[in-house]
């Protein structure tokens, strides 16, 4: 994928439609759940977050390092990013 806000408004929306297009063509469903290539804060933004919306995309994590709360923003989720950047897996 390209990072979505490097590209013009239609250029990501016609990247967004063929990621779409391909994986509810080899998984047989619907599509609800994306992840912003990359997902850094400056990787998308407001106008990708609408046109997900309108796709009938419900969820979109970032790879932003972080925690989420009750009502953390759905299409602004973050992660505890394991075992990237010297972080270690907390679990023996």
């Amino acid at each position: 994928h390209s990072i979505l806000s490097s590209l013009n408004l239609d250029d990501a929306k016609k990247e967004i439609d063929l990621s779409l297009k391909v994986l509810q063509k080899i998984l047989k469903r619907k599509i609800i759940h994306y992840s912003y290539p990359e997902g850094k804060k400056n990787h998308f933004n407001q106008s990708i977050i609408k046109y997900m919306k309108s796709k009938g995309i419900i969820c979109c994590p970032t790879a932003i390092e972080g925690d989420n709360y009750l009502h953390t923003d759905l299409f602004n989720l973050k992660r505890t990013m394991i075992g990237f950047n010297g972080s270690k897996f907390p679990f023996k």
